[in-house]
């Protein structure tokens, strides 16, 4: 792994499912494009661009909740998290999920000196590692 890969919010979801949840688990990744969380590939039970709204199928529309949700707070429209409403709820903690855990980049810059190039934290290159939040559904009961 590179040293900038290391702070990449994205890796750092994917260490806290290693470390966190049961490949067992369903977990609906309300991230596009290069944003979305490589867990698929690890054995996890993965559902790209999941949508509150649902997936059109050819018996119809289906909602499905999964166990945990993977979403960004920065990807405004998200063409997967296209549910505003359920966005705002979500955040607001009026749904049957609680957020469990929350990862922000620190991305490494160039920043020139006198003698060298010289390697700094910068936290304002967000659209290169996008903000990371995850929720788990809490159990009925």
């Amino acid at each position: 792994m590179k040293l900038d890969q290391k702070y990449d919010a994205r890796v750092q979801a994917e260490q806290w499912f290693h470390e966190h949840v049961g490949k067992d688990k369903i977990v609906g990744t309300a991230l596009g494009g290069g944003s979305a969380l490589r867990i698929g590939y690890q054995g996890y039970r993965q559902i790209l661009c999941w949508t509150s709204k649902g997936v059109e199928t050819p018996q119809g529309l289906v909602s499905f909740f999964p166990d945990y949700l993977v979403i960004s707070p920065t990807i405004i429209p998200d063409p997967c998290m296209n549910d505003k409403d359920f966005r705002q709820k979500l955040y607001a903690g009026q749904t049957e999920y609680k957020q469990v855990a929350s990862f922000r980049s620190v991305i490494f810059g160039y920043s020139p000196s006198i003698f060298s190039v010289t390697l700094l934290p910068n936290k304002s290159i967000w659209f290169i590692s996008v903000p990371v939040d995850i929720f788990a559904k809490q159990k009925d009961g």
